[in-house]
């Protein structure tokens, strides 16, 4: 019995050792009642910020998706077709590219070079906010450069950090039609109200490629959100009050409406399944018992 054990420790010790190893396959068809998944393997969605940007240089805009409940980037190719259904091919290959993101990414050619840029939470933490340049190229591809960790704007006689937190996101918009990029964001010490923070670029380079912010005004619209509400208007031509902390909600889209290039607020309501429209004449209000999803699955298609 010994010498049977023996012979069988040494035939075990000349067996080569293979090491197992793992492969990402994600050519496997999925079916479900005999539809054919498109992007089966691209993961769920459940929080996201959904914004354009060309990831290959091919002329045509893709999709980046930054999920704000697992922090995870999400990016689909436009192939060109016109099938909505059809039209988006995951594409991995181009998450890792992305520079470090922080609670939110909303993607904004801010300098007109017609490649969008990041904006993001900074590195430093707390309410600042942080720019990257896109600096997409045909030889080197996709790659950015990180312009300032600390977007700050004139207030008064000094300069402050643009307000921002982890909760709600900012717009970023030409709000007075000048060409360059305007920011519409909140301040805590305005309950409820939209600050406006103006780009001088035009003004004082006769350029849009810069980020010149000056602290326009905490009022903007002149209107209030209701502070506790369910994304509903508190009033109309109320005071500006200045005093109170607040966190309200997003405000991540600026739509035109009217045809005339004014521009409408649409805050979503992190907590509630309704979205607001508030022209910027403050004329119109109008609230849906809309699913935030509904705006996520328009962009989709």
């Amino acid at each position: 019995m010994k010498k049977i054990g023996l012979l069988f420790l040494l035939a075990i010790s000349v067996i080569p050792a293979f090491s197992q190893y793992f492969r990402e396959v994600d050519s496997v068809r999925v079916v479900e009642n005999s539809n054919t998944l498109r992007n089966p393997w691209a993961g769920g969605i459940n929080f996201p910020n959904v914004c354009e940007i060309d990831l290959n240089g091919d002329g045509r805009k893709d999709l980046f998706l930054y999920d704000r409940l697992n922090s995870r980037i999400t990016t689909f190719l436009n192939n060109g077709s016109t099938n909505a259904d059809l039209a988006w091919d995951y594409a991995p290959q181009y998450e890792t590219l992305f520079p470090p993101i922080s609670n939110w990414a909303l993607l904004y050619d801010y300098n007109c070079d017609g490649k969008e840029d990041l904006f993001t939470i900074s590195p430093q933490g707390g309410s600042v906010m942080a720019v990257y340049r896109n600096d997409y190229t045909p030889s080197s591809g996709l790659q950015w450069t990180m312009v300032t960790d600390f977007l700050d704007e004139a207030f008064s006689t000094t300069r402050q950090n643009i307000y921002v937190n982890g909760v709600s996101l900012p717009a970023f918009a030409d709000i007075d039609a000048d060409g360059d990029v305007d920011i519409l964001g909140y301040v805590n010490l305005s309950p409820g109200r939209m600050a406006y923070h103006k780009n001088y670029s035009q003004e004082h380079y006769g350029v849009c490629d810069s980020l010149d912010f000056k602290f326009e005004t905490a009022c903007w619209g002149d209107f209030s959100l209701l502070i506790g509400g369910s994304n509903q208007v508190g009033c109309f031509h109320c005071p500006c009050r200045t005093a109170g902390p607040s966190f309200p909600d997003d405000i991540t889209d600026l739509p035109e409406i009217s045809g005339d290039q004014s521009k409408a607020a649409q805050p979503d309501d992190t907590s509630f399944q309704h979205t607001m429209l508030s022209t910027s004449m403050v004329t119109v209000i109008r609230t849906c018992s809309l699913v935030m999803w509904l705006r996520i699955i328009h962009c989709l298609l």
